[in-house]
């Protein structure tokens, strides 16, 4: 090699540094800009016998930041009221799961299979909703 392409191996490593570091910061962006509003993972256990159902709820903005909310499984009304994750006692089978809460939009969850030695925990992040309550007028004796 030559001096001058000895002089240019740095700058090229430079500039290969610079192109990862760019493209990687508008990757992230773009992740951003696309989360889910719930996110589902599945668990296999050892033992076949039992199976699990784990829901919790947080702030969309805020992804740690629990508060009270109302599920529907499969049209049944299930409520959490400590704020720790409800763990709803149910039989193996299809379910479809939604999530919701005053001031929260309701979200439409997934619609997943429970069999048995499966794990299903899932979280829902609720935005806040721009529905205006009425008033109620004040009744009078």
């Amino acid at each position: 090699m030559n001096r001058n392409t000895k002089k240019l191996q740095p700058l090229k490593k430079l500039f290969l540094l610079t192109l990862i570091i760019a493209f990687s910061s508008c990757f992230s962006q773009k992740i951003n800009k696309t989360e889910k509003s719930y996110i589902i993972t599945k668990y296999k256990s050892k033992d076949k016998n039992s199976w699990y159902l784990n829901l919790e709820t947080f702030e969309y903005e805020n992804r740690t930041k629990r508060f009270y909310s109302v599920y529907h499984i499969n049209n049944v009304v299930f409520s959490d009221h400590d704020l720790k994750p409800l763990n709803p006692s149910v039989i193996r089978g299809e379910f479809k799961i939604n999530a919701g809460a005053i001031g929260k939009e309701w979200i439409n969850g997934p619609k997943f299979v429970l069999q048995r030695g499966d794990s299903i925990n899932i979280r829902f992040y609720l935005k806040d909703s721009d529905e205006v309550f009425e008033e109620h007028p004040v009744i009078k004796n």
